[in-house]
């Protein structure tokens, strides 16, 4: 797990609005490393973590999008049976609450990659080194 940065979106709630924006980071070469979309009445919110903040930021902006930018902790885990149960006591014990999280692996992958907003992701960090 380490510092990363995340960019927080607010995307009107319509067809074709993330098929957009997603295409505009290909063409830019941005990698998604980690998506998040919370649909709310009208509007959704989008949580990117890429491989290229700034360009991505600027991607976003030339969209008409105003980027929020917060530093999260991600990272790849052991994709097995209690892997986040045993990340998130280990947060625990350090006194952070986690805010938010979210992630993905496929079945058949040996790891998956996480992204946890904490109320202190330096402190959070330092629990995995």
């Amino acid at each position: 797990m380490k510092l990363r940065k995340q960019l927080s979106v607010f995307l009107d709630n319509k067809p074709g609005i993330l098929a957009r924006l997603t295409s505009a980071l290909a063409k830019k070469k941005v990698n998604i490393l980690a998506i998040s979309v919370t649909d709310a009445v009208g509007y959704c919110v989008l949580r990117l973590v890429v491989d290229k903040t700034d360009r991505a930021k600027s991607i976003l902006k030339q969209q008409g999008l105003k980027a929020v930018e917060e530093t999260v902790m991600a990272g790849e885990v052991t994709n097995k049976i209690g892997s986040l149960a045993s990340l998130s006591a280990k947060i625990a014990r350090a006194k952070v609450n986690i805010d938010f999280v979210y992630g993905s692996a496929s079945p058949s992958q040996k790891s998956s990659f996480l992204v946890f907003g904490t109320c202190s992701n330096p402190k959070a960090v330092k629990v995995f080194k």
